[in-house]
């Protein structure tokens, strides 16, 4: 399967592929990225981190995050992100202590 899930976000599936990708090329159009056509690209360090800044912005992840540094917030992005995942309290630890390094 071609479109399954690669890069940072893990993102899935050739119509998100298209999504991410539309997103990207009207926010930076002179970088001319095509993940549709080379979806393998997205493995790339730098391909991947504009994949997954693409998804966010589409998905509208920013607002929710505003929302504060809650379980409930992490958990509100992981529904959109990955919501079949086993790993929630894993993720909400993972937040907890990556936020306390990045507040000091």
């Amino acid at each position: 399967m071609l479109y399954k899930g690669k890069g940072f976000i893990q993102l899935t599936w050739k119509g998100n592929y298209k999504k991410v990708n539309e997103i990207l090329n009207n926010k930076m159009p002179e970088e001319r990225l095509n993940i549709v056509s080379n979806p393998d690209s997205v493995l790339n360090t730098r391909e991947g981190i504009l994949t997954a800044l693409g998804f966010w912005e589409w998905q509208k992840l920013n607002q929710k995050a505003d929302k504060g540094k809650t379980g409930a917030v992490v958990d509100s992005i992981t529904d959109d992100v990955n919501y079949h995942t086993t790993s929630r309290q894993k993720r909400k630890n993972n937040f907890t202590k990556f936020y306390a390094i990045m507040a000091d």
